[in-house]
């Protein structure tokens, strides 16, 4: 990318002024390196447009977002916020955490892209192959568990980013589309959980209220008894952090790829839960059929 003269002027303006209010404390190495790691990253910035050529207004713009000199000159003193981790505007697939961070590590961020792919997709690889192999349908929790930690972590980056890259870090923040989204979320989730309990306390009291004896032991026709609230969590783990993500200004429109994934997770969810309690009533038809003649000696 190429700057006009007076861009240029800009930049070298803005680092003058930044040297000129650094802490008289710091020696000339460190002062030439602070100066240095400014400069390399007021050009990531100005490169993260993605266009050879830039407007004297996004030059400007691009300066504002590092804030003025004298605050920049704290940040770089040790005295303020970390710019070297400033979330870049232009080059993000999703909130430009891990272009952060690599600029951070002076690494290329295609590189942390793959190794957070490769990671999260890990889990759930693993928990196809024994669910293929061995018929071990418990180890899906595997695939969840690594999802679910991703998508957390991701998070908890992403607000590390802008917590140490203060109040001008990109991109902007609405607080309340996450606290709507998550909330509507937990409510959807429990509301299933508690819907699907009170739907067995209802068939049990059926059946002990017409046939006059106990619910009987179904077996492994019963297992969303044992499983519900291990189901509530893994959805509550999943779908949240993507209600949450699904909330934030992701770029290329992840965000609202990603509240619909969130939506998709709680109907699966929802379904997991109707195939339980099919299940939960199949086993207590099966038990009426081969209990059939006993029943009939005992009703009226």
């Amino acid at each position: 990318m190429k700057l006009t003269q007076q861009q240029g002027a800009l930049v070298t303006n803005y680092l003058r002024d930044v040297a000129s209010a650094l802490d008289e404390k710091l020696s000339s190495e460190a002062r030439e390196e602070a100066l240095a790691r400014l400069r390399a990253d007021l050009y990531r910035a100005l490169e993260g447009t993605g266009r050879d050529r830039i407007s004297d207004a996004e030059v400007e713009a691009a300066l504002g977002r590092f804030g003025p000199p004298k605050e920049q000159a704290l940040a770089l003193s040790g005295q303020g916020f970390d710019t070297r981790v400033l979330l870049p505007e232009g080059d993000r697939i999703w909130l430009g955490v891990c272009a952060g961070i690599a600029a951070r590590l002076g690494v290329e961020p295609w590189v942390l892209r793959v190794i957070g792919a490769v990671l999260c997709l890990a889990g759930p690889v693993l928990s196809l192959l024994t669910i293929a192999s061995v018929r071990d349908w418990s180890s899906v929790t595997i695939g969840l568990f690594t999802i679910s930690l991703a998508l957390v972590t991701y998070l908890l980056l992403f607000a590390y980013l802008r917590i140490v890259s203060g109040p001008r870090a990109l991109p902007p923040v609405r607080i309340f589309p996450i606290l709507v989204n998550s909330a509507v979320t937990l409510i959807i989730a429990v509301a299933l959980h508690l819907g699907v309990a009170y739907l067995l306390d209802l068939l049990r009291y059926a059946h002990e209220t017409f046939l006059k004896r106990p619910f009987p032991m179904i077996g492994s026709w019963g297992w969303i008894e044992q499983q519900a609230g291990g189901m509530l969590f893994w959805a509550l783990a999943c779908c949240l952090p993507l209600a949450v993500l699904g909330s934030l200004p992701l770029a290329n429109g992840w965000d609202q790829s990603l509240k619909k994934a969130g939506h998709a997770g709680l109907a699966l969810y929802g379904v997991a839960l109707a195939f339980g309690v099919a299940s939960y009533l199949a086993g207590g038809t099966l038990d009426l059929v081969e209990n059939f003649e006993a029943l009939r000696a005992i009703m009226p």
